[in-house]
């Protein structure tokens, strides 16, 4: 079963923040600190990010399920946690004698992500292909850095002068944002550095498999924006906006109703599930309808970029189609025959012509 898929990118224009997008607000804040910053988002809804304590030691941290799980790497003085995949991968950052060096935490384990010579780095994004983007630092000069399964390229922008690129985000896609100036990267390696508009220089922090991308401009005090379908919006209640998931979900930073402290904020289009970490998708979501769906073992299932089903970011079984259905309990995949298939748990059996939902 196999058909043909066409994912459409999102075309950038000049900046010009407009009206904030409508949706709901809802503050991230680790109990009992003073300080959360909300950094990254799966589709999951599962947030990581960074706290302080009260003797001004940062953490990392993982929300899920509406509970937060602190992420310490072992022996560090400080740790920061800054993107999560589907597959619930975490990249960050730990400092040890004043150094920062980039980690990654998968399958239980911690593992530092720092080129060979390198004397700091930190890492910032992660995709579903377990890419990671960041920045390191070797003989006194700044790098950007890709990471693919043990092997790193440098990320250095032509004709930036002594401004150093600094990776942020990166999506399936293999397509980078950061800035440095600002910047987005495509899988080919073309570079583009939109126009600014009236002088004002956004910073690029997250994007999305559909290139939606978030980030920050300095005004007079920053302001969070959303670029998508060739506009940008202020984000609801954050001044930093930093990451943003498959179904249009951004988390950042916003100032509490203390002027001086801030925390971590999640922002929620209207219309959707605000955490789908701890519960299935409604009865017949659909793909592409819907750009993820969560099953009753909170499992993601996604179509990939090259039209596989993904099943928490692994190819399903062989598995390709150009629809994915939940209906009843079950995931269906629309094949190139135009034939239905059901998911069993091990393997895809045929489900007829009919679409089960109808």
């Amino acid at each position: 079963m196999r058909i043909r898929v066409s994912h459409a990118l999102l075309a950038a224009s000049a900046l010009c923040v407009g009206n904030s997008a409508s949706g709901a607000e809802t503050g991230i804040n680790v109990p009992g600190v003073t300080f959360t910053s909300a950094n990254g988002i799966n589709d999951r809804s599962q947030i990581v990010g960074s706290y302080k304590d009260a003797a001004n030691k940062s953490h990392g941290f993982l929300r899920t399920g509406g509970q937060y799980v602190t992420i310490d790497v072992p022996n560090a003085d400080g740790t920061e946690a800054w993107g999560i995949n589907n597959k619930a991968e975490i990249v960050g950052w730990y400092t040890v004698n004043g150094q920062s060096h980039g980690f990654r935490f998968a399958n239980g384990r911690y593992t530092t992500l720092e080129p060979a010579g390198a004397t700091s780095s930190n890492a910032y994004g992660i995709n579903d292909l377990d890419q990671v983007v960041g920045i390191y630092a070797s003989g006194g000069v700044t790098h950007g850095y890709l990471w693919t399964h043990g092997q790193f390229v440098t990320i250095d922008l032509p004709n930036s002068g002594t401004t150093s690129a600094v990776p942020r985000g990166i999506n399936r896609y293999g397509q980078v944002v950061g800035y440095g100036p600002y910047f987005s990267l495509g899988a080919d390696g073309t570079v583009t550095t939109p126009p600014e508009s009236s002088g004002v220089r956004p910073r690029y922090f997250g994007i999305n498999d559909r290139g939606e991308i978030v980030g920050d401009v300095q005004i007079f005090l920053p302001t969070s924006f959303l670029r998508a379908f060739g506009k940008e919006t202020e984000v609801l209640g954050m001044h930093v906006a930093f990451g943003i998931n498959n179904r249009g979900q951004i988390v950042g930073v916003g100032q509490s109703d203390i002027p001086t402290l801030l925390h971590g904020v999640l922002y929620t289009p209207p219309g959707l599930i605000e955490d789908v970490s701890g519960s299935a998708s409604p009865d017949n979501t659909r793909i592409p309808v819907s750009t993820v769906i969560v099953d009753n073992n909170l499992a993601t299932w996604t179509l990939g970029p090259g039209e596989e089903i993904l099943r928490d970011g692994t190819q399903v079984s062989g598995g390709y189609g150009s629809q994915i259905l939940w209906h009843g309990g079950d995931i269906y995949v629309l094949g190139d025959d135009y034939n239905w298939w059901r998911w069993t748990g091990t393997t895809w059996t045929f489900a007829g012509s009919i679409d089960p939902a109808s």
